[in-house]
């Protein structure tokens, strides 16, 4: 039996084993194999395959005001423009209307 949970800027996966899983909580420890720490590269990818996977399109204008907003836009210079084959929304606004 395994996990992997996913919490805002890293995930973790618990000790596949159930009976090392049992031993780590009964020393008090939490029973993690092992995490990954997400990158802002990491995180921007995870934003725009979610909305991928569950609107089926991406705000492009919306990703890109919280993303530049914050100074972590993944090297600009090297995705100077949106895919083309990208679905995106048809408004070019954040979802409450407002621009950045």
């Amino acid at each position: 039996m395994s996990a992997i949970s996913s919490f805002d800027d890293c995930f973790v996966q618990n000790a596949k084993e159930l009976d090392d899983y049992q031993a780590r909580v009964d020393r008090g420890e939490l029973p993690v194999m092992r995490g990954y720490a997400l990158s802002d590269d990491d995180r921007l990818r995870r934003e725009i395959i979610m909305a991928l996977a569950c609107q089926g399109v991406v705000d492009c204008a919306a990703v890109e005001c919280r993303w530049v907003s914050t100074s972590t836009l993944i090297s600009y210079t090297r995705w100077p423009a949106w895919p083309a084959w990208l679905p995106t929304a048809s408004s070019p606004s954040t979802r409450d209307g407002s621009r950045c």
